[in-house]
């Protein structure tokens, strides 16, 4: 069980990793864009902690024995079922929001503010999938420790980043936007 969790976490880490790479590559500093610095510099603040929480999230848990629970195969399994579900949410969100998702906080010329499909739901389900899925991966590792290494800092990196987008988004649609901050959450249905 233990080999076919490190594969599928090299894996998976190796294609999350690429394709965040092709979003930043292609869906980055586009001119038709009015960015005015609104990013401040909250993308390298995501990269920086996703890269320095996921090296010693995986390196804790080669060295430490905090181990959740007791059930380590079905948890594993379940961190991969989370973490596979949290990269097809990302896929779909981004997919909905089509040409109007770039990496920076940037708002594109006569962009309609998105209310429809997940956007219905919750104002970011592409970081909500995001989210789940480092959960997902972080709960592979079966260790506490790196469970809170890997999570902890990133949820708190993404709060800024929402933040920032949120306050470029409000500058950009003024009441339409504060009107669905109303009618929907954050991240999590009905919760927040």
């Amino acid at each position: 069980m233990q080999i076919v969790t490190r594969y599928f976490q090299i894996i998976f880490g190796l294609l999350f990793l690429l394709t965040e790479i092709h979003r930043n590559y292609k869906l980055r500093n586009k001119a038709e864009r009015k960015s005015n610095g609104a990013d401040k510099n909250s993308l390298t603040i995501l990269w920086v902690t996703i890269c320095v929480s996921m090296f010693l999230g995986g390196f804790s848990s080669q060295f430490t024995s905090f181990e959740i629970f007791n059930l380590q195969p079905y948890l594993r399994y379940t961190g991969m079922l989370v973490a596979i579900t949290g990269f097809i949410l990302r896929f779909i969100a981004i997919q909905q929001l089509g040409k109007a998702f770039t990496v920076d906080v940037q708002i594109a010329r006569n962009q309609d503010l998105k209310q429809d499909g997940l956007y219905s739901i919750v104002r970011h389900p592409s970081y909500t999938g995001v989210l789940l899925a480092f959960l997902g991966l972080a709960i592979t590792f079966s260790n506490w420790l790196s469970l809170i290494i890997i999570c902890v800092p990133i949820f708190t990196a993404f709060i800024y980043r929402i933040s920032v987008e949120e306050n470029a988004l409000q500058g950009e649609f003024g009441d339409d936007y504060l009107k669905y901050m109303e009618r929907t959450k954050r991240l999590i249905p009905f919760i927040y």
